[in-house]
């Protein structure tokens, strides 16, 4: 499928999610993991190598001046759960591609355009669709796993770490392995050696480094 025709299927499987379906309270085994409330906004950031003030602008909008007086930038991602304030999986995927717009083609986005501008051609051609492969689909063309950078400096191909809704209750892990980030990151700073986590979890000593620097990436 062409790329045109992936993120056109992401933008219309969150309006189906919101628009078709009313939201309401069901039994935890029939709420699709990927649109379940799964993180904080300071997590968020984290895992995307965002700032938290530009992620909370972008789901909750903000005020600015204006010579004409105050206005408001509209919020461009509407989140799973408002209060308290939780985003879902789908909903970092949807902050992973505005990112790219906004970070790497210098897009100004807006609430009204968003649809138009997510399906624009010149945003998809190479380099600029790096982005969509850091992304991986379902048979419906709904993003099931994201590979989000390992650091602010990276614009490597290599996808180390994951994030699956449906592994490690969403949290990021080292893919090939499924081993939490946070996990090594914490035995590291315990004191104990790469080479010793390596062995224990089964690693290279590359992926133990790797999960440690996203962990620890401002």
């Amino acid at each position: 499928m062409d790329d045109r025709a992936t993120l056109g299927a992401l933008v219309a499987g969150r309006r189906l999610e919101y628009d078709v379906q009313p939201r309401r309270k069901r039994a935890t085994a029939d709420i699709n993991p990927r649109s379940q409330a799964a993180y904080t906004l300071t997590e968020a950031a984290h895992h995307l190598r965002l700032s938290p003030g530009t992620l909370r602008s972008w789901v909750v909008g903000r005020p600015y001046p204006t010579t004409l007086g105050p206005r408001t930038f509209a919020a461009l991602i509407r989140p799973a759960s408002k209060q308290p304030l939780m985003l879902s999986f789908w909903d970092l995927v949807e902050a992973h591609v505005l990112r790219a717009l906004r970070k790497d083609h210098q897009v100004k986005v807006d609430a009204l355009q968003i649809d138009k501008l997510l399906l624009r051609k010149d945003l998809l051609a190479a380099p600029g669709r790096q982005h969509l492969q850091r992304v991986d689909w379902d048979g419906r063309s709904l993003p099931i796993r994201l590979y989000p950078f390992v650091s602010v400096e990276d614009a490597g191909h290599v996808r180390p770490i994951a994030i699956d809704p449906n592994v490690a209750f969403g949290r990021p892990i080292v893919h090939r392995a499924g081993v939490s980030t946070h996990a090594i990151a914490e035995r590291l700073d315990a004191g104990e050696s790469v080479a010793d986590l390596a062995v224990d979890y089964d690693l290279t000593a590359a992926e133990v480094e790797q999960a440690a620097v996203y962990e620890r990436a401002a």
